[in-house]
């Protein structure tokens, strides 16, 4: 009896569907390049993607590269829920298509993919899935009973949280707020501190309390300032940020202070941004130079930095605040 039910079993395999296909669609309302930048790095997935919020014992482990064609990161979690994979960017167009191989091991693999189209009522996003069971008759069962309601439901929850996550941030600057040109090398006296990057009450006290002592050196020293404000950004971590809050000076100035060192950004070709508003939506303007770097085959060869061209003491609207934020680059 038993053997007469497998065998029954994988004879209606053979007529059940060699692939599964799974598409969800929703309307975000925020330009393409916003979303575009959320789904084509790996590291902002946490932000949205439902796995995470599944299986919070899931921990991920980034390959060098975590966005664009070739950016990766493999996964562990419970085994019960996400197990163990790895996924893949393998193809990437700017603003319309991502696609990824996600691998389960010795499961099957699948086909993921994005595509983003402009309407009139904003950004259409779709999220995919294929996968090819081949005669395999199990996998043939589990792709015609299981996994349409299994993934369904789990790729609505996504884009709902793609959704509220994009439509939450700050907008980003127009092209025309950011390009390449040439810079010169800006000689600096400096105080640097490692800060959380989650806490940005403290970054803004600190940098204050920096700026301040700066100023009263300067003052008492005579140190001549030359220019606007700058912060130098020697790392920019998920969890920690390492910032250098500068004043422009005379190049050959010298300092005689223990802690005040005495430094220079990096002259050549640099991706500029013009930055209008607060300071808290400055990570949009880094997104949108991001984007504008890949699409112009760049690559970020020094620290970023930013120049305060306001002074909010002078100027209370944050709406008026201008920031010009620099990426030296090379060609890739």
């Amino acid at each position: 009896m038993i053997l007469t039910i497998v065998l029954l079993a994988v004879v209606i395999s053979l007529f059940l569907p060699a692939k599964t296909e799974l598409e969800r669609s929703i309307v975000i309302n925020a330009p393409v390049e916003s979303i575009f930048a959320e789904v084509n790095d790996l590291k902002k997935w946490p932000n949205w993607s439902p796995w995470n919020e599944m299986d919070p014992t899931m921990a991920m482990t980034y390959a060098d590269k975590t966005a664009g064609e070739g950016a990766s990161y493999s996964w562990e979690g419970d085994p019960n829920i996400t197990g163990t994979g790895k996924l893949t960017i393998t193809e990437s167009r700017e603003n319309e298509y991502i696609a990824t191989d996600l691998d389960f091991g010795q499961q099957d693999t699948a086909i993921g993919y994005y595509t983003f189209e402009n309407t009139g009522e904003g950004t259409k996003v779709t999220w995919g899935f294929e996968t090819d069971h081949g005669w395999n008759p199990l996998s043939r069962w589990i792709g015609a009973v299981f996994i349409e309601p299994m993934l369904g439901p789990t790729f609505e929850d996504g884009l709902e949280n793609l959704k509220t996550h994009v439509e939450s941030l700050p907008s980003l600057p127009s092209d025309d707020e950011v390009s390449i040109v040439e810079v010169q090398p800006i000689t600096y006296i400096g105080l640097g501190a490692k800060l959380d990057a989650s806490n940005s009450e403290v970054i803004s006290s600190t940098m204050a309390d920096l700026y301040g002592r700066l100023m009263q050196y300067s003052e008492e020293s005579g140190a001549e300032i030359t220019g606007a404000p700058i912060a130098v950004y020697k790392s920019l971590g998920e969890e920690d940020i390492e910032v250098v809050c500068g004043l422009p000076v005379s190049s050959g100035t010298t300092i005689m202070h223990q802690d005040i060192k005495v430094d220079s950004t990096l002259g050549g070709e640099a991706v500029k941004a013009v930055h209008k508003g607060s300071y808290e939506k400055l990570p949009a303007t880094y997104d949108k130079m991001n984007i504008f770097i890949d699409k112009n085959r760049r690559q970020a060869i020094g620290q970023p930095y930013e120049l305060y061209i306001t002074d909010p003491e002078e100027v209370t609207d944050t709406t008026q605040w201008i920031t010009e934020v620099y990426f030296p680059i090379g060609r890739e």
